[in-house]
Formats: C-alpha cells, structure tokens, sequence
C-alpha cells in the first residue's frame, strides 16, 4: 500500500472533511491519528470505520502545531458550511463560480492531501494548496 509504515495525524477528524481525509489515508495504508477537540465521541466512530475496514486508526486530542502542507478548501457540503448551504441560491451561485461547476464534497479535500501525503510530494513542503474546484478563477 503507498502510505504503509507511515502515520498521519489528522486534526479535526471526527467528523467532515477531517474524518474523510482519515479515510482516505487509511485506505492508502496509513496508520491514522484522529485528533479530536473536545469530543472524544464523535472520534470513535471514525476510529471504528477504519479498522472495520482493516486500516489502523485511534483517537487523541492534542494541541497541534505547525505543519508541512495545507489545504485550504473552498466551498465544501458539510455540517461546517451548513447554514451558507441552506441559504436559497448559494449553491447554485457557488456552482456558477467554480469550473467544477458543483460544491465540493469531503472527498474531494481528502485526495488534495493524499496527494500532497505521497512519497512523490515529498518536496513540497511549507505550502498552502487550494483545493476548491477553481472558485473565483
């Protein structure tokens, strides 16, 4: 597996765009570190999810520091951007605005890391990715 022997602490991972990027990197092989704050239950969830599907995940909740790459999302349906969502018209503007032409989905963010999380990227370091669809282009 391409992340096998590696660990990934992933913050804000009990639910959404957190919880999809544990996934993904699971899924990759990787031994994920789900940091939580400051709901320790919504975490074990996620935590089940992975080692039901044969990955290795557990659950902390530590003050994290900086780290090597991030990923700035844009429009994503989540809980987190619930109250824009439900807004009459936002989508369908957001969808006018990015060459996607739709919302992005917690997926869509836990490629962008997956992609910066491979041995090939490992020169990449210190930087911010925009991961929205192209929205405002």
């Amino acid at each position: 597996m391409e992340l096998s022997g590696k660990t990934a602490l992933v913050t804000g991972a009990s639910r959404g765009t957190g919880a999809a990027i544990g996934r993904r990197l699971a899924k990759a092989g990787a031994h994920v570190v789900i940091n939580h704050a400051p709901d320790r239950d919504a975490a074990e969830p996620v935590v089940a999810e992975i080692a039901g599907t044969g990955g290795r995940a557990f659950a902390v909740q530590a003050d994290v520091g900086t780290t090597a790459g991030t990923v700035a999302p844009g429009a994503v349906d989540t809980a987190f951007d619930s109250a824009l969502i439900e807004r009459p018209g936002w989508i369908e503007s957001i969808e006018k605005l990015t060459p996607m032409g739709r919302v992005g989905v917690p997926e869509d963010i836990a490629d962008a890391v997956m992609m910066l999380a491979r041995e090939d990227a490992h020169w990449v370091t210190g930087q911010i990715v925009e991961a929205s669809g192209g929205l405002f282009l």
